[in-house]
């Protein structure tokens, strides 16, 4: 998918033109129970 907006999109000739960096990250999902800090405790 990028390689194609980039093949699409991109032309080196062009006078003046930036360069982009484009960086993707993920990350796992926080627990909905501790970010509420509803947590289960154990008595």
């Amino acid at each position: 998918m990028v390689t194609g907006l980039v093949s699409k999109y991109h032309d080196d000739a062009v006078q003046g033109g930036r360069k982009f960096r484009v960086i993707v990250a993920i990350h796992p999902a926080l627990d909905t129970h501790l970010a509420n800090g509803t947590e289960d405790k154990e008595s």
